[in-house]
Protein backbone atom coordinates (compact mmCIF):
# COMPACT_ATOMS: atom_id res chain seq x y z
CA UNK A 1 0.00 0.00 0.00
CA UNK A 2 1.26 3.51 -0.99
CA UNK A 3 0.77 6.61 1.11
CA UNK A 4 -1.21 8.10 -1.93
CA UNK A 5 -4.05 5.70 -1.54
CA UNK A 6 -6.69 7.98 -0.33
CA UNK A 7 -10.79 6.14 0.42
CA UNK A 8 -14.03 8.39 0.42
CA UNK A 9 -16.28 7.06 3.20
CA UNK A 10 -20.02 8.53 2.22
CA UNK A 11 -22.55 8.33 5.08
CA UNK A 12 -24.57 10.32 6.60
CA UNK A 13 -24.46 8.53 9.67
CA UNK A 14 -22.03 10.35 11.23
CA UNK A 15 -21.44 7.29 13.81
CA UNK A 16 -20.96 5.20 11.06
CA UNK A 17 -18.60 7.28 8.83
CA UNK A 18 -16.44 8.12 11.12
CA UNK A 19 -16.39 4.04 13.15
CA UNK A 20 -15.44 3.09 9.51
CA UNK A 21 -12.94 6.08 8.86
CA UNK A 22 -10.93 5.54 11.92
CA UNK A 23 -11.00 1.29 10.96
CA UNK A 24 -9.62 2.27 7.77
CA UNK A 25 -6.70 4.80 9.15
CA UNK A 26 -5.36 2.39 11.66
CA UNK A 27 -5.29 -0.35 8.70
CA UNK A 28 -2.97 3.17 7.05
CA UNK A 29 -5.16 4.31 4.22
CA UNK A 30 -5.92 8.34 3.69
CA UNK A 31 -9.29 8.61 4.70
CA UNK A 32 -11.97 11.67 3.90
CA UNK A 33 -15.67 11.67 4.58
CA UNK A 34 -18.75 13.02 3.00
CA UNK A 35 -22.30 12.92 4.33
CA UNK A 36 -24.35 13.66 1.27
CA UNK A 37 -24.28 12.70 -2.55
CA UNK A 38 -23.65 16.17 -4.14
CA UNK A 39 -20.47 16.16 -1.14
CA UNK A 40 -18.88 13.02 -1.89
CA UNK A 41 -19.19 14.33 -5.87
CA UNK A 42 -17.35 17.58 -4.45
CA UNK A 43 -15.29 15.08 -2.44
CA UNK A 44 -14.15 12.94 -4.87
CA UNK A 45 -12.95 15.72 -7.62
CA UNK A 46 -10.88 17.49 -5.01
CA UNK A 47 -9.30 14.25 -3.54
CA UNK A 48 -9.12 11.61 -6.52
CA UNK A 49 -9.47 8.60 -4.25
CA UNK A 50 -8.79 5.20 -5.19
CA UNK A 51 -11.50 3.49 -3.86
CA UNK A 52 -15.52 4.89 -2.43
CA UNK A 53 -17.44 3.60 0.46
CA UNK A 54 -21.13 4.51 -0.88
CA UNK A 55 -24.22 4.32 1.58
CA UNK A 56 -27.32 3.92 -0.66
CA UNK A 57 -29.76 5.99 1.54
CA UNK A 58 -28.43 9.40 1.22
CA UNK A 59 -29.90 13.16 2.20
CA UNK A 60 -30.29 14.25 -1.49
CA UNK A 61 -28.97 12.34 -4.08
CA UNK A 62 -30.06 8.62 -4.05
CA UNK A 63 -26.64 6.41 -3.86
CA UNK A 64 -27.15 4.56 -6.95
CA UNK A 65 -27.13 8.00 -8.35
CA UNK A 66 -24.01 9.05 -6.75
CA UNK A 67 -22.52 6.11 -8.56
CA UNK A 68 -23.51 6.89 -11.68
CA UNK A 69 -22.30 10.16 -11.79
CA UNK A 70 -18.75 9.13 -9.98
CA UNK A 71 -18.27 6.44 -12.65
CA UNK A 72 -18.34 8.96 -15.79
CA UNK A 73 -15.53 10.51 -14.57
CA UNK A 74 -13.58 7.65 -12.37
CA UNK A 75 -12.22 4.42 -12.66
CA UNK A 76 -12.14 3.17 -9.38
CA UNK A 77 -13.60 0.37 -7.12
CA UNK A 78 -16.56 1.61 -5.59
CA UNK A 79 -18.60 -0.04 -2.79
CA UNK A 80 -22.14 -0.19 -2.00
CA UNK A 81 -22.63 -0.03 2.05
CA UNK A 82 -26.13 -0.05 3.45
CA UNK A 83 -29.48 -1.54 5.34
CA UNK A 84 -31.17 -2.38 2.31
CA UNK A 85 -31.03 -6.82 2.06
CA UNK A 86 -33.81 -6.55 -0.59
CA UNK A 87 -32.02 -8.12 -3.94
CA UNK A 88 -33.67 -5.88 -6.44
CA UNK A 89 -31.37 -3.01 -4.47
CA UNK A 90 -28.43 -5.35 -5.18
CA UNK A 91 -29.07 -5.27 -8.52
CA UNK A 92 -29.80 -1.82 -8.59
CA UNK A 93 -26.61 -1.14 -7.40
CA UNK A 94 -24.45 -3.05 -9.71
CA UNK A 95 -25.89 -1.93 -12.63
CA UNK A 96 -25.54 1.65 -11.38
CA UNK A 97 -21.61 0.26 -11.75
CA UNK A 98 -20.96 -0.42 -8.19
CA UNK A 99 -17.95 -3.21 -7.75
CA UNK A 100 -19.06 -4.88 -4.64
CA UNK A 101 -22.70 -4.60 -2.15
CA UNK A 102 -22.16 -5.31 1.56
CA UNK A 103 -25.38 -4.81 3.71
CA UNK A 104 -25.08 -3.67 7.40
CA UNK A 105 -24.27 -4.50 9.80
CA UNK A 106 -21.07 -5.35 9.13
CA UNK A 107 -17.85 -5.88 11.07
CA UNK A 108 -15.09 -3.30 11.14
CA UNK A 109 -12.35 -6.16 10.61
CA UNK A 110 -14.70 -7.73 7.45
CA UNK A 111 -15.19 -4.17 5.63
CA UNK A 112 -11.52 -3.44 5.99
CA UNK A 113 -10.46 -7.28 4.43
CA UNK A 114 -13.17 -6.50 1.41
CA UNK A 115 -11.59 -3.17 1.32
CA UNK A 116 -8.27 -4.64 0.94
CA UNK A 117 -9.27 -7.10 -1.44
CA UNK A 118 -10.67 -4.73 -3.46
CA UNK A 119 -7.83 -2.43 -4.01
CA UNK A 120 -5.49 -5.38 -4.54
CA UNK A 121 -7.85 -6.21 -7.39
CA UNK A 122 -7.73 -2.82 -8.92
CA UNK A 123 -4.36 -2.80 -8.61
CA UNK A 124 -3.48 -5.96 -10.42
CA UNK A 125 -5.77 -5.21 -13.22
CA UNK A 126 -3.99 -1.93 -13.73
CA UNK A 127 -0.50 -3.68 -14.38
CA UNK A 128 -1.75 -6.72 -15.93
CA UNK A 129 0.13 -7.67 -19.16
CA UNK A 130 -2.35 -7.75 -21.51
CA UNK A 131 -2.85 -7.98 -25.13
CA UNK A 132 -3.79 -4.32 -26.35
CA UNK A 133 -6.58 -4.94 -28.82
CA UNK A 134 -9.45 -7.43 -29.22
CA UNK A 135 -11.74 -7.87 -32.51
CA UNK A 136 -14.45 -10.45 -32.71
CA UNK A 137 -16.96 -10.16 -36.11
CA UNK A 138 -18.48 -5.91 -35.11
CA UNK A 139 -17.25 -5.94 -31.56
CA UNK A 140 -13.85 -3.95 -31.29
CA UNK A 141 -12.15 -3.54 -27.64
CA UNK A 142 -9.23 -0.97 -26.73
CA UNK A 143 -7.60 -2.29 -23.51
CA UNK A 144 -4.74 1.02 -23.12
CA UNK A 145 -7.55 3.49 -24.67
CA UNK A 146 -10.40 1.99 -22.41
CA UNK A 147 -12.38 1.79 -25.42
CA UNK A 148 -15.20 -0.41 -26.95
CA UNK A 149 -16.87 -0.11 -30.18
CA UNK A 150 -19.82 -1.49 -31.46
CA UNK A 151 -21.24 -2.25 -34.66
CA UNK A 152 -19.31 1.05 -35.46
CA UNK A 153 -20.12 3.22 -32.44
CA UNK A 154 -18.50 3.71 -29.25
CA UNK A 155 -20.17 1.79 -26.00
CA UNK A 156 -19.46 2.98 -22.53
CA UNK A 157 -18.53 0.60 -20.03
CA UNK A 158 -18.01 0.34 -16.35
CA UNK A 159 -14.36 -0.80 -15.48
CA UNK A 160 -15.91 -3.99 -14.52
CA UNK A 161 -18.13 -4.06 -17.27
CA UNK A 162 -14.84 -3.82 -19.38
CA UNK A 163 -12.78 -6.54 -17.59
CA UNK A 164 -15.74 -9.23 -18.01
CA UNK A 165 -15.91 -8.37 -22.72
CA UNK A 166 -11.84 -8.30 -22.08
CA UNK A 167 -12.36 -11.79 -20.30
CA UNK A 168 -14.95 -12.90 -23.12
CA UNK A 169 -13.46 -12.04 -25.94
CA UNK A 170 -10.00 -13.13 -25.42
CA UNK A 171 -11.75 -16.64 -24.98
CA UNK A 172 -13.85 -16.87 -27.84
CA UNK A 173 -15.95 -19.33 -28.64
CA UNK A 174 -14.91 -21.23 -25.17
CA UNK A 175 -17.21 -21.64 -22.51
CA UNK A 176 -16.09 -20.35 -18.97
CA UNK A 177 -17.51 -21.21 -16.31
CA UNK A 178 -19.03 -19.11 -13.27
CA UNK A 179 -15.99 -19.48 -11.26
CA UNK A 180 -14.02 -19.05 -13.55
CA UNK A 181 -15.26 -15.80 -14.39
CA UNK A 182 -15.46 -15.11 -11.16
CA UNK A 183 -12.06 -15.68 -10.09
CA UNK A 184 -10.55 -13.39 -12.86
CA UNK A 185 -12.86 -10.48 -12.84
CA UNK A 186 -13.60 -10.07 -9.25
CA UNK A 187 -10.69 -12.11 -7.79
CA UNK A 188 -10.36 -15.42 -5.61
CA UNK A 189 -10.55 -13.51 -2.39
CA UNK A 190 -14.49 -12.22 -3.67
CA UNK A 191 -16.95 -12.54 -0.53
CA UNK A 192 -19.89 -11.76 -2.35
CA UNK A 193 -21.96 -14.23 -3.88
CA UNK A 194 -21.66 -16.11 -7.33
CA UNK A 195 -24.82 -14.38 -8.47
CA UNK A 196 -23.13 -11.55 -9.33
CA UNK A 197 -21.68 -12.66 -12.77
CA UNK A 198 -25.58 -12.84 -13.87
CA UNK A 199 -25.98 -9.22 -13.37
CA UNK A 200 -23.19 -8.39 -14.76
CA UNK A 201 -23.70 -10.17 -17.70
CA UNK A 202 -27.12 -9.17 -18.32
CA UNK A 203 -26.42 -5.84 -17.80
CA UNK A 204 -23.26 -5.96 -20.82
CA UNK A 205 -26.14 -7.87 -23.14
CA UNK A 206 -28.00 -4.62 -22.80
CA UNK A 207 -25.26 -2.54 -24.55
CA UNK A 208 -23.75 -4.34 -26.51
CA UNK A 209 -26.17 -6.88 -28.00
CA UNK A 210 -28.52 -6.13 -30.78
CA UNK A 211 -32.13 -7.53 -28.70
CA UNK A 212 -30.30 -8.66 -24.77
CA UNK A 213 -33.21 -11.27 -24.68
CA UNK A 214 -32.00 -13.32 -27.17
CA UNK A 215 -28.06 -12.92 -27.02
CA UNK A 216 -26.31 -13.85 -30.20
CA UNK A 217 -22.90 -12.49 -28.69
CA UNK A 218 -22.45 -13.84 -24.80
CA UNK A 219 -23.79 -16.93 -25.06
CA UNK A 220 -25.31 -19.16 -21.93
CA UNK A 221 -23.79 -22.44 -21.65
CA UNK A 222 -25.89 -24.37 -19.43
CA UNK A 223 -24.75 -26.19 -16.71
CA UNK A 224 -21.35 -24.20 -17.42
CA UNK A 225 -21.57 -20.47 -17.83
CA UNK A 226 -21.15 -18.06 -20.74
CA UNK A 227 -19.06 -17.77 -24.28
CA UNK A 228 -18.39 -15.48 -26.40
CA UNK A 229 -19.42 -15.88 -30.01
CA UNK A 230 -16.38 -16.80 -32.03
CA UNK A 231 -17.95 -14.71 -35.30
CA UNK A 232 -19.04 -11.97 -32.92
CA UNK A 233 -22.25 -11.77 -34.19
Amino acid sequence: MTAQETILVVDDDPLISNSIAYALQQEGYGVVQAGTGHGALEEARQTNPQLVVLDVGLPDLNGVEVCRRLRREFSIPIMFLTARQEEVDKVVALDAGGDEYVTKPVGIAELAARVRALLRRSQMTAVRTVTSTYRVGEIYLDVEAHRVEVRGRDVTLTPREFELLQLLMSNAGRALSRQEILDTVWGTEWFGDENVVEVFVRQLRRKIEVDPDRPQLVETVRGVGYRFASNGS
